[in-house]
């Protein structure tokens, strides 16, 4: 748009005379991070990734031991174990359509761009799909207002949600590792949590700000770093399944180990054709995928808002 002229002054762009530019490069856009590659395991499934739709994992078998005296009769158990299956059951595409001509008058390349894009977004609708299944999978004793083996945690729950603030934000991770650590599934390194960018605030101006917390040289106010509490690493994501029923937005955090979730993205397949009924190429993909909680135990799902 043209900078505003007074009444009976000419404007030189409608005359032709002041050209319009066109930038040679596209605008920057923002996308999530994706944490599905960090918070779940694809161990087991390398054979899968080139035939089937159904993945079988045996489990441990449960162990009976006995107190012994000299010269009983031995018992004789059977061992008795029940595998986890995983079938491929998701699949999402994308099929565009670029003009010939404007393939050919555009000054930008327009086909590679919008190819990129649209497998960004397709990653980031499979995540968005991943985070509404996912948070409905937890163990019973994973989630609740008496969370843990022990029935000691509050972790919040539908009508109900656990309020967050700066003071007790700290104590809410040391909570979800508690939880773990009852379910014998706090293992080092292993641990995480994502939780909403509101949370990270409230963490950020918690009691992290003492270095000592986390083990770190340098606190979280110096370094914008999170680390790990407790042995849990913090991410953050925008993409947690919310309610409005609840005070002002009750927010699904996920935590967990991540040996408890599996996913296996069996195929992904781009295509560039001709198009036949139009001067014009079309670009498409496939992506067969899934995920399944094969350790429910591993899962925590706390319900939070903003206090």
């Amino acid at each position: 748009m043209s900078v505003t002229a007074a009444q009976g002054h000419p404007q030189l762009q409608t005359q032709g005379l002041i050209p319009e530019f066109f930038a040679d490069e596209f605008n920057v856009a923002y996308w999530r991070e994706l944490l599905m590659p960090r918070i779940c395991t694809g161990k087991f499934y390398e054979k899968a990734l080139d035939s089937g739709d159904k993945v079988t994992i045996a489990s441990e078998p449960t162990m009976t031991t006995r107190a012994y005296t000299k010269g009983q009769t031995l018992a004789v158990d059977t061992t008795n174990s029940t595998p986890v299956e995983m079938t491929v059951n998701r699949a999402r595409y994308f099929n565009f359509l670029v003009d010939k001509v404007d393939m050919k008058q555009s000054h930008l390349m327009i086909s590679d761009k919008y190819v990129k894009v649209a497998l960004k977004q397709m990653q980031q609708d499979i995540e968005d799909e991943f985070f509404t299944s996912i948070y409905t999978q937890a163990h019973a004793k994973n989630q609740g207002a008496t969370a843990g083996e022990s029935g000691a945690y509050d972790l919040g729950t539908a009508g109900s949600p656990l309020a967050l603030s700066a003071s007790n934000a700290t104590d809410f991770i040391t909570r979800i590792r508690a939880v773990l650590g009852e379910q014998n599934c706090a293992e080092k390194g292993k641990m995480w949590v994502i939780v909403p960018e509101w949370a990270r605030y409230l963490l950020v101006n918690s009691d992290l700000k003492n270095a000592s917390v986390m083990g770190d040289d340098s606190s979280v106010m110096r370094t914008g770093r999170l680390g790990e509490v407790d042995g849990l690493t913090i991410y953050v994501s925008n993409g947690l399944v919310t309610s409005t029923a609840d005070k002002s937005t009750g927010t699904y955090v996920l935590a967990g180990n991540m040996d408890a979730i599996s996913h296996i993205s069996q195929m992904t397949e781009t295509d560039k054709i001709k198009s036949e009924t139009t001067f014009g190429t079309k670009f498409r993909a496939l992506t067969v995928y899934d995920w399944a909680v094969r350790k429910p135990e591993g899962l925590v799902v706390p319900y939070i808002y903003k206090a």
